[in-house]
């Protein structure tokens, strides 16, 4: 006769917040608890490295971040564009796909003076992006 046996919780870890090196959190002390903020030093599996406000390094369990105090500034180079987004590449050489839609006339009326069109192009795709999500969160309600 074959014992039941009960079903595993959900073992996946929540996920975690999207950080980079060099962002200024919220975050519990890991050994009393209270709210402190601090500088992202480095990022690993089970969580991060901060500068503490008050001087010192901790080490920060994913479950213990609270939120961003401040996100650091993002540039970002067009490697290529396409007719459904771009794939841009970050200072540290990180690359992402930016979807969304690259229409001329978008283009030529989202060029800014000074600059060249791929920093239009990459305003136009995220602009694009958000649009798309405020779509999807409407339709979701």
């Amino acid at each position: 006769m074959r014992q039941d046996v009960p079903s595993k919780a959900n073992t996946d870890p929540p996920p975690r917040p999207r950080l980079v090196t060099g962002d200024c959190v919220y975050y519990r002390h890991p050994e009393t608890g209270d709210p402190h903020h601090g500088e992202v030093a480095a990022i690993g599996e089970h969580g991060f490295l901060v500068d503490a406000d008050g001087g010192g390094e901790h080490r920060v369990l994913w479950d213990r971040y609270l939120g961003h105090r401040k996100r650091k500034d993002q540039r970002y180079r067009v490697v290529d564009r396409g007719e459904d987004g771009l794939l841009v590449e970050d200072e540290s050489g990180k690359r992402l796909y930016v979807h969304g839609h690259r229409g001329e006339e978008m283009t030529k009326s989202m060029a800014i003076s000074g600059h060249d069109s791929s920093l239009a192009d990459l305003v136009m795709a995220l602009s694009a992006r958000v649009v798309e999500l405020e779509r999807h969160v409407r339709s979701a309600e």
